[in-house]
């Protein structure tokens, strides 16, 4: 597979394996996992749609293994969350924690604070809402309730704001950068949209602040733009060095001298 996952070789692998048996797939989902990057990431989209429940519940780990924000990912999770009696409701919650925005609190909040949830469901609850925030609350859902009730009305305006700020105001630019790497889960798709037209701007401490948001980000739909960035000749040295670092944090660029990962099943 490599590291990150190539794409091509996660197509013919998920075409080689479809229809195979659960340990067959099981080990695929554990191979992407593995591998991750974004290619690793869309591969698992099929696994999480698969009709075994123990192959979703591990595509799901895998995700969360991954960590990248991946929209569809995003979309097949709050499917599962949406499910009352979905055997892997807990493994997709781990995943929600690493591919989940602002939007997707308040589901994980009922879910933490449901006496009739499986305690392991609401452990996982609570464990999302570590990894979604960056906060490490103790598993008591009036303290929850209560930062939600603060950040869930007030961050959305401070990205607004920050975003202001950054397009602006010069001298403020990478103080308003670093409070969206922090908040930008918050409002995640206005943040890329931004992103994407700062990673296109004329000036290149615009571009070298926005690929400091990028890789906070943690989101798989900026990687395309940041490898433009580190493919483009005609670009300043340090603002590729800075998209290669970002991608590297993203699971995206191949880390020097490692191993490549083993294909999942061996014939």
């Amino acid at each position: 597979l490599g590291r990150p996952a190539k794409a091509e070789v996660v197509e013919e692998l998920l075409e080689e394996h479809r229809g195979e048996d659960t340990p067959a797939l099981l080990r695929l989902a554990g191979a992407l996992g593995l591998s991750g990057g974004p290619a690793a990431a869309d591969g698992l989209l099929e696994l999480v749609g698969d009709e075994d429940a123990e192959v979703r519940a591990a595509a799901y780990r895998a995700a969360a293994q991954i960590g990248l924000r991946h929209a569809k990912l995003r979309s097949a999770v709050r499917w599962a969350l949406g499910r009352r009696r979905a055997a892997e409701r807990a493994a997709a919650l781990q995943a929600l924690g690493a591919v989940g925005d602002g939007r997707d609190v308040p589901i994980a909040l009922q879910i933490a604070g449901d006496d009739t949830e499986d305690g392991a469901v609401r452990r996982a609850a609570f464990k999302a809402l570590r990894k979604l925030s960056g906060q490490a609350k103790p598993y008591r859902i009036d303290r929850w309730r209560v930062w939600w009730a603060s950040l869930g009305q007030q961050g959305p305006a401070r990205v607004t704001q920050a975003i202001q700020t950054f397009q602006n105001d010069p001298a403020m630019r990478d103080v308003a950068a670093g409070i969206l790497g922090r908040l930008a889960w918050l409002r995640l798709d206005v943040v890329e949209r931004h992103v994407v037209d700062w990673l296109g701007d004329e000036d290149p401490r615009v571009r070298a602040a926005a690929i400091r948001i990028a890789g906070a980000t943690r989101s798989s739909r900026l990687v395309d733009d940041l490898n433009r960035v580190v493919g483009d000749s005609g670009e300043e040295a340090l603002v590729r060095a800075s998209a290669e670092a970002a991608l590297a944090k993203l699971g995206a660029l191949a880390p020097k001298e490692l191993p490549r990962v083993p294909s999942p099943v061996k014939r």
